[in-house]
């Protein structure tokens, strides 16, 4: 793996542990950089991309979230 993943990957894992009290989340298992979130409205999901400053995308029949590129749209 090179440098830049490695950073990706380690912003990913410290999200994750930031968001896992609140909210059912697990590392997507496509993309080892984002992060899936279950059960979340899409209200939530849009202020969470803003908070974060991330982007992301969003399943309302599954009510499941994609959040990738944590702190690029700050």
């Amino acid at each position: 793996m090179n440098r830049r993943q490695n950073e990706k990957e380690r912003k990913t894992y410290e999200v994750l542990n930031r968001l896992k009290p609140k909210y059912q989340v697990d590392i997507c298992r496509f993309d080892h950089a984002a992060i899936a979130v279950f059960d979340i409205t899409e209200k939530r999901f849009s202020a969470l991309c803003r908070e974060l400053h991330c982007s992301g995308t969003y399943n309302e029949e599954r009510q499941t979230a994609v959040l990738t590129n944590f702190g690029m749209y700050k």
